[in-house]
């Protein structure tokens, strides 16, 4: 029996899906509410809360996942109700000190990030680890048992509830300035994580029977020594961004440019182009995360699931192509639609910024596949140790990169492309070397052949209008883009919804 239900699978994908791309369309109006040095402060602050946070949640949560499918494939009871009280209270703990430790760190961290205006911020944004600590530990609960739902419901109320409270206290207070506009909108983000934690508050007293096990020092400790490795591999990315957060302002400043200019740069990369270039990758992450269960389930019942993975390579292949190119044929037009604020200046430098973070995007959405891949392969290890080692690579770029003044914030996206490209070679080596898949040529040659045709369709309606696109006539240039792509895609005979249904291994009950 498949260890993830139709219903399932479907729940978490799609849920995913709407969840992230509720967390990456409120970067939009809140950038264009807090504005370029605003949006800066903000992303001062979150990625150190992103990168705490992962560090707790993400590694209990997927080992939980893990834990728990493979012990329902022997049925052991009493293991899997001690996997998930160790998992709850190790998270407990860990928020509670990463609260405490947010809220005495706040003035120091600022200082050394270059902008002590972020320390409100803090302040904020440290109440989310009393609630969301536990949140990954539940999850990992219910999704070990091919129960998608309740995570599913939990990241669309966590996503509405930070759109809502985000944007409406970031409102109420930026009349104050710019600093209590910041606060207001990391507040909304601990608010949603109290709204996600009654949720499970109200179906834990309906679904989790209450059970007494006897944990001791040991059991605590190896729990840790399954949970360390994942933790490491997840949280290197936040890693990234809080190493960005700490470096890029100052060598900005120590390049020749003003605190405000430095820091209006970092907010254009990281608050505005950077949710961009995510929102492909919320398509790829929602379809990973909900294969993990199964290719577990798959591995401790002893099947083989290289087609599942074959199809899962080909599927982001197809989605992933066409979304690049649109953007660096687009940017333009992109870019003044969904932030009008913007001036000329700035305009024109989010242009180039996207334009080169393309790249980064295409790389992003594999090293995501590969490191759900690896985890359900129990490869955690391989996982962590790629990821940090292209992080290596691109901190020492941006610092090479950055220090010519006429590259500036672009120094920052071609280091990222160089490190993530070593992690995701590395990855994608690691995977083959598992399980033996490879694509056909032709699950190549089509989508890129149908991104020429698509491209020449762009090019074409760009050079009617003299590239100045307004909102109606950038909307139609999209959906006609992606009428050509896959046309041509199912000419080949390369697009199908059963290559969706058979990633997520849904089949008739």
């Amino acid at each position: 029996m498949s260890s993830v239900s139709v219903n399932g699978a479907f729940a978490l994908f799609f849920a995913n899906l709407i969840s992230k791309l509720f967390g990456a369309v409120y970067r939009l109006p809140l950038s264009n509410l807090l504005g370029a040095e605003g949006i800066g402060l903000y992303q001062m602050a979150f990625p150190i809360y992103s990168f705490l946070l992962t560090l707790i949640t993400g590694g209990i949560s997927i080992t939980l996942t893990r834990q728990i499918a493979r012990l329902r494939a022997n049925k052991d009871e009493s293991a899997i109700n001690k996997q998930f009280s160790l998992g709850k209270n190790v998270s407990l703990w860990a928020g509670v000190f990463c609260c405490i430790f947010l809220i005495a760190m706040a003035y120091p961290f600022s200082r050394l990030q270059g902008n002590d205006n972020a320390i409100l911020g803090y302040f904020a944004i440290a109440i989310g680890f009393v609630f969301a600590s536990v949140l990954g530990a539940y999850r990992g609960f219910y999704q070990g048992f091919g129960n998608m739902k309740p995570t599913a419901m939990s990241q669309v109320i966590e996503q509405v509830s930070k759109l809502f409270f985000g944007l409406l206290f970031a409102g109420l207070l930026i009349k104050y300035g710019i600093i209590f506009g910041v606060f207001g909108a990391l507040l909304g983000v601990a608010v949603s994580e109290f709204f996600a934690f009654c949720y499970f508050c109200k179906i834990n007293k309906r679904h989790i029977k209450k059970h007494k096990s006897e944990l001791s020092k040991r059991d605590y400790w190896q729990f840790l020594k399954q949970v360390a490795p994942v933790s490491v591999s997840y949280m290197l990315l936040p890693l990234s961004s809080l190493i960005d957060s700490f470096l890029v302002i100052n060598l900005l400043t120590g390049s020749g440019f003003l605190t405000g200019v430095s820091t209006s740069l970092y907010g254009i990369e990281t608050g505005m182009i950077l949710p961009l270039i995510n929102l492909p990758n919320v398509l790829i992450g929602a379809l990973a995360l909900a294969c993990i269960p199964e290719i577990s389930y798959k591995l401790g019942a002893g099947i083989n699931p290289k087609e599942q993975i074959e199809k899962l390579f080909k599927t982001v292949l197809i989605f992933i192509l066409p979304c690049a190119v649109g953007m660096f044929l687009l940017a333009k037009p992109i870019l003044a639609f969904v932030y009008p604020t913007l001036d000329a200046s700035l305009l024109s430098v989010a242009v180039n910024l996207l334009k080169f973070s393309v790249f980064e995007m295409f790389l992003l959405c594999f090293i995501t596949v590969s490191n759900s891949l690896l985890q359900a392969f129990a490869k955690s290890k391989v996982s962590a140790c790629s990821l940090a080692f292209g992080i290596f690579v691109k901190v020492i770029l941006t610092a090479i990169f950055m220090l010519n003044k006429s590259l500036n914030i672009c120094g920052l996206v071609l280091a990222s492309v160089f490190g993530y490209f070593v992690a995701c070679l590395i990855n994608i080596l690691a995977i083959k070397r598992q399980i033996g898949f490879r694509l056909k040529f032709i699950e190549i040659f089509a989508p890129i052949f149908s991104c020429v045709v698509m491209s020449a369709g762009i090019l074409i309606w760009l050079g009617l209008f003299n590239g100045e696109l307004g909102a109606v006539k950038l909307f139609t240039c999209v959906i006609l883009s992606v009428i050509i792509y896959f046309a041509c895609l199912i000419c080949f005979r390369q697009f199908g919804m059963q290559d969706v249904k058979k990633i997520l291994q849904i089949k008739g009950n």
